[in-house]
């Protein structure tokens, strides 16, 4: 017994536990200095700290510092403050290091007392006046209102304090005793030097002072203070004690911190609990606590070790997911059953019991998230998809109505009242299952819930109301009639995310991500625990609950787990005290008077309290201004334009119903000066007399007025009469020219008429002659047919009309020049076509007598325009200028091209042409002709006016061919290994045309010792010459473009042996473009119509010169070119085809990519990128797509097989990727590619 009596004075937290929880403020919250000399506090409550560096104060909110200040006479006397008193009077003084006591007398100011000699001690008397003891005397001095006096000092000690040394000393005589405190319950403080604090506890069952609470510094609790030195003990008048350390800050004692107790991870006290969130709680039918972690597993409290030790599941050795605690409940038959995300374990003394989905099939799931024992002993388990049942009597799992219809749903909790099975669940809202029927009813947000994702649920017994607690708040429902209440934030719960719902008495306890609360079940107001008051930390877990057989609650979270018994937690606090500032100075209880022109108020509250109380709401109102109390969120309040008259403000706590503590601050606003009574009668007065001055000086200008006023109407009427008779005379010849005006006005608008429907006159005119002329001249024309005898007037009729419908035709023909198609651009040499259509010009030039003049200067560069529009444009142009052209005149025409631009200048001095060029501009056919060509070709066409001269200005844009351009091989499937395809002694052609003119051109070509294949661009021609041995090219009916250019100089190029002939054949007459193919070295040229055996002997002829040509070995010999075309291919040329063999090889395989690939050309993924790119200017993978989606072209168009077969054979695995893919490639899906091109 003595042992045991030895370990409770010695260790008494092993027993009892250090339940007290400390807040600890130190320099980096504001303070000045982290070690205390004094501590007091004021008459608002305010804490008031000596240091050794400066003076401070502390509303709870924020320190401020007084500190010397030199030559101020106001400020603190000294910087070290060894000790602080509050008197009588509530005034607070101050002991410095310079023989000084301060007195604080507001607004930041002191009085400063000096003594000739050292204070050594600052107390207060029997009255509560200061009373300063001097070094080295018996001198006391006590202040008695004005000054500081000598004094016998009378009985200076208040209590007994050498007797509670004693008690003290009797079990720890070697502690150095700083301070002892009795605070207002009874409970002794004792602050040591070097030993913490002790606490003699008041209770009857510590009579002997037997028991002793001793806390020191604990580096491994957050709630722990700082320094084991503690120089001084406080208590405030909210009741907190406050310890002051040296070189530890201040700590402040949550009050009744002790009645809620902390597990958290600690290496002395629970060294085995794993540092991570608490998921789970339950308690065995022994009394002893399990805790389930987040991943760490199982932990047991261990009674004889007195602390928490793991559990080891068996089953987590070979699969994690075991250790996983989601849920822990405790049966009637003294199991315990934990959930997990690897399945569910039964644990009965030592027996452990495991089941999972795979070898339970009434299992849904192996994540369990809650249980729950019905009246029939059976356990319901929530599962993240379903729910199971299982018998304790049967000891099996067991089925029943609607089981199969909740297997969608991730259930959270699970709860059993009477019949009715209540689910909360993930994202389905509450789901209540009818176990008579197996029918389905939910609750969600459509019926008014806060939300779908519910956490806990409980059904009140009173009301039969559900209680649904769920990531939007609290939501109670009447299963009749519907919501009753939503309660959320705003109805003051610490957080909208709800974990659990906890019934004791008339509350039910929640968890939340912001701390606890408890909500009245009769009016459901929410009363919440102040999260930094000894709790684990504010956040708490999902499914960390649990509450005993005693109705004890347990909360767990990130830090650890808090327990307590709920009847024992007094919500009650003391009201913070108000401390109000009006116009940045202290309320000093008096009326605030205020001149009309001062009528703004400004005013700054301070709620002080320590801690603060989170169920409190500071709340103010101007009473007479303001029509409900506003909530007091921050500094300042301010009011503006206040009307004159008396105001009180009131500033209260929320939680203060009878309004005892409030402050009322009367204010009175005067009245200006213009609604006093005196102001008023004076202005009346001065108004009155001002009146009668106006009145009577008004009467004696009108006499006046009238009078001069009478001689100037005579006077007027004269002149009136004498002006109506000259008006008369006027408005007769006003009349007159009116008439005249009138005339010419009509004239006017006939001219403006006729010359606004001039054009419209003219084209009505074409359109007459062109409908009314062709039939007439039609008919005269056959007549003249039938004129046999006179040849003579028959050959004249045909003559003459042959002219005139020559001319209709052209009307019309030009009127439809904007009509003949789409502009083509065709790669031309502009200079033979300017020369022919100048030298035209120069013939009809000296025919007319008229002096031409020309400059060409063209480089003889390929440019790329529609001909047809440019030699329409040219011709039309010289034409109607010729036209307009007199004898001896002159005609300058310059062309030039320059910056891609064509420019041609026209300068012609006809008489006739200049002095109607604008109407000729605006009438002629051919110039609106000419101009719409120009627009058509995106050019200019201006007219510029000289003298005596007009200038014509065409420009437009052209391009220039380049000679050493590339052609982009285009890589295709079908071109990959034909040689291995094509007979060997048939002629291989390529055919190069549109593909709608691929049936014409097969008729022509076709012929059994033929291979033709067609291609519709120069990639693919490019790159089937280089990948296989044609003999012959045949260009069909296609324009003459860049592309093809370079495509001809490729052929032609006998450095890489290529040299082939080429036969141009053409649908169209154009001797320009016979001349133009010559020029680019094409072998032939034909023009249909022609026979089909004329153009197979000259193909034949261009073939048979190719083969010799091949044959020739000298030629190879005097080039120096082996017979081994691969030898002049460039090393990256060589790895590629090397590559496109590969890929062609493995264009089925669903595993090739880019990657093996790489692997099989032994190159990096880098390099190999760059190849691609270099030659091919695509990427690799790239190339592999595109060769994919031409096979697949292919098998679309010639094979039977499925889409699904199609896509295995070129390499996709999955169809509807092969379908998406191909429709980006092709602009639709393969079944509609399939169905257009077998339509």
């Amino acid at each position: 017994m003595k042992q045991l009596y030895l370990l409770l004075i010695i260790f008494p937290s092993l027993f009892f536990g250090q339940q007290i929880k400390f807040n600890t403020l130190t320099t980096e919250d504001g303070l000045s200095n982290n070690s205390i000399l004094g501590i007091t506090s004021d008459k608002n409550g305010v804490l008031w700290i000596g240091t050794w560096d400066g003076l401070n104060s502390y509303d709870g909110h924020t320190f401020k510092v007084y500190k010397h200040i030199k030559d101020s006479a106001n400020s603190l006397a000294g910087n070290v403050v060894r000790d602080l008193v509050r008197d009588a009077n509530m005034d607070i003084w101050a002991l410095t290091d310079n023989k000084s006591v301060s007195k604080y007398i507001g607004e930041n100011s002191f009085q400063n007392y000096r003594f000739e000699k050292e204070v050594v001690a600052l107390r207060l008397s029997g009255e509560g006046k200061p009373l300063v003891t001097l070094d080295g005397s018996k001198e006391h001095y006590e202040f008695n209102g004005d000054t500081f006096v000598r004094v016998e000092p009378k009985n200076l000690d208040n209590e007994n304090v050498a007797a509670l040394h004693r008690i003290l000393h009797k079990y720890h005589p070697e502690l150095v005793i700083n301070q002892v405190m009795k605070d207002r319950k009874g409970n002794v403080w004792f602050a040591t030097k070097y030993n913490g604090v002790y606490i003699l506890p008041n209770k009857s069952s510590n009579v002997h002072s037997e028991h002793i609470e001793h806390y020191r510094y604990d580096p491994y609790s957050k709630y722990s203070f700082n320094s084991n030195e503690v120089e001084k003990l406080y208590e405030d008048d909210f009741g907190n004690i406050w310890l002051g350390h040296k070189d530890g800050g201040l700590s402040m004692a949550y009050r009744e911190s002790e009645k809620i107790s902390l597990v958290a991870p600690h290496p002395v006290h629970f060294p085995n609990l794993p540092n991570e969130t608490i998921r789970a709680i339950t308690k065995d039918q022994k009394g002893d606590l399990w805790l389930g972690y987040y991943n760490q597993g199982l932990f047991k409290y261990d009674q004889k070790l007195q602390t928490y030790v793991a559990f080891e599941i068996p089953e987590a050795r070979l699969n994690k997911e075991w250790n996983r605690i989601r849920s822990l409940f405790t049966s009637s038959d003294g199991s315990v059953w934990v959930g997990t995300y690897g399945g569910v374990l039964r644990i009965n003394d030592d027996r452990i019991h495991s089941y999972t989905a795979e070898h339970n099939k009434l299992l849904p799931n192996n994540r369990n998230y809650s249980f729950y024992e019905d009246d029939h002993h059976a356990i319901w388990t929530a599962c993240w998809g379903g729910l199971a049942k299982f018998s304790l009597k049967n000891n099996s799992f067991e089925s029943f109505k609607g089981q199969d219809t909740l297997r969608q749903l991730q259930i959270r909790k699970v709860k059993v009242r009477e019949q009715e099975v209540l689910l909360a669940t993930e994202n389905s809202g509450l789901v209540i299952l009818d176990l008579l029927t197996g029918n389905l009813k939910d609750i969600t947000k459509a019926d008014g819930a806060l939300g779908n994702s519910i956490y806990d649920v409980y059904k009140d017994p009173r009301t039969n109301y559900y209680w649904i607690a769920s990531l939007g708040g609290i939501t109670v429902y009447d299963p009749n009639t519907g919501l009753v209440k939503n309660i959320t934030e705003r109805e003051g719960l610490p957080s909208h995310m709800v974990y659990s719902l906890l019934p004791n008495n008339d509350d039910i306890w929640i968890s939340t991500t912001k701390g606890i609360a408890a909500v009245s079940r009769s009016n459901y107001s929410v009363l919440s625990m102040n999260p930094e008051e000894g709790w684990q930390a504010a956040e708490f877990s999902e499914g960390a609950y649990y509450q005993d057989v005693k109705g004890g609650l347990y909360f767990a979270g990130v830090y650890g787990m808090n327990y307590f018994s709920p009847n024992s937690i007094n919500f009650f606090k003391e009201q913070p005290k108000l401390q109000v500032r009006v116009d940045q100075k202290s309320f000093m209880g008096t009326r605030i008077e205020k001149s009309y022109g001062e009528n703004h108020l400004s005013v700054a509250i301070t709620p002080v309290s320590f801690p603060k109380d989170p169920n409190n709401r500071v709340v103010y109102k101007l009473e007479g201004y303001d029509h409900a109390w506003e909530t007091f969120k921050s500094n300042p309040i301010r009011y503006s334009d206040i009307p004159y008259g008396d105001y009180r403000f009131l500033v209260k706590n929320a939680l203060d119903e009878s309004g005892a503590n409030t402050v009322i601050i009367p204010l009175s606003i005067k009245k200006p000066f213009y609604v006093k009574f005196w102001f008023l009668v004076t202005i009346s007065v001065f108004l009155l007399v001002t009146l009668g001055c106006i009145f009577f000086q008004r009467n004696k200008k009108a006499l006046g007025y009238r009078r001069e006023l009478e001689r100037k109407i005579q006077e007027r009427t004269q002149t009136i009469n004498r002006q109506k008779e000259e008006l008369i005379t006027a408005n007769n010849i006003l009349a007159e020219k009116h008439k005249e005006l009138s005339d010419q006005k009509n004239q006017l608008l006939n001219t403006h008429l006729h010359l606004k429907k001039q054009e419209f006159e003219i084209e009505s005119f074409k359109t007459f002659v062109l409908s009314e002329f062709k039939e007439p001249i039609g008919k005269i024309l056959d007549l003249s047919g039938k004129l046999k005898d006179e040849d003579a007037i028959k050959n004249i009729l045909l003559v003459q009309a042959g002219t005139l419908t020559n001319l209709l035709m052209e009307w019309d023909f030009l009127n439809h020049v904007k009509d003949i198609g789409t502009s083509k651009k065709s790669a031309v040499k502009l200079e033979p076509i300017l020369n022919q259509m100048l030298d035209q010009l120069n013939l009809n030039a000296a025919t007319s007598n008229i002096q031409l003049h020309y400059t060409v200067q063209l480089k003889g560069d390929w440019i790329a325009i529609d001909v047809l529009r440019f030699k329409l444009l040219i011709k039309y142009l010289f034409f109607e200028v010729i036209k307009y052209g007199v004898e001896e005149s002159n005609l300058t025409v310059d062309v030039t091209v320059e910056q891609d631009s064509f420019l041609m200048k026209v300068l012609s001095d006809s008489a006739i042409f200049t002095k109607n060029a604008r109407s000729i501009q605006r009438y002629s056919p051919y110039f609106r002709a000419v101009d719409t060509l120009v627009q058509t070709l995106e050019g200019t066409l201006v007219f510029n006016d000289k003298t005596n001269q007009q200038e014509i200005r065409v420009s437009l844009p052209v391009q220039v061919v380049a000679k050493d351009a590339i052609v982009q091989e285009e890589i295709q499937w079908r071109h990959l290994k034909l040689e291995e395809k094509m007979q060997s002694d048939k002629n291989n052609i390529v055919v190069f045309c549109e593909e709608s003119d691929y049936l014409s051109c097969r008729q022509l070509l076709f012929k059994e010792d033929h291979n033709l294949f067609f291609e519709n661009s120069v990639g693919a021609v490019s790159s089937l010459i280089k990948k296989a041995s044609v003999h012959g090219m045949v260009i069909y009916n296609a324009a003459i473009t860049e592309e093809l250019i370079v495509l001809l100089q490729q052929a032609k190029d006998k450095t890489q042996l290529i040299g082939l002939p080429v036969l141009y054949i053409s649908e169209q007459i154009d001797y320009s473009l016979q001349e133009q193919t010559m020029e680019l070295g094409i072998d032939a040229f034909i023009q249909l119509p022609a026979r089909d055996s004329f153009i197979q002997k000259r193909l034949h002829g261009l073939i048979a010169t190719r083969k010799e040509y091949l044959k020739d070995m000298s030629k190879f010999q005097l080039f120096g070119i082996g017979k081994d075309e691969r030898k002049h291919l460039s090393p990256n040329e060589k790895l590629l085809n090397k590559a496109l063999e590969i890929i062609h090889n493995n264009m089925g395989s669903t595993s090739f990519n880019v990657q093996e690939l790489n692997e099989q050309l032994q190159i990096s993924k880098i390099k190999s990128y760059r190849i691609f790119k270099e030659v091919l200017s695509k990427s690799p993978s790239e190339v592999i797509t595109e060769l994919r989606m031409q096979k697949a072209e292919y098998l679309l168009q010639s094979k039977t097989l499925n889409i699904s077969e199609i896509s295995f054979a070129c390499g996709f695995n999955d169809p509807k990727y092969f379908s998406r893919i191909f429709k980006k490639h092709f602009g639709c899906s393969p079944k509609v590619y399939k169905l257009k091109k077998t339509a």
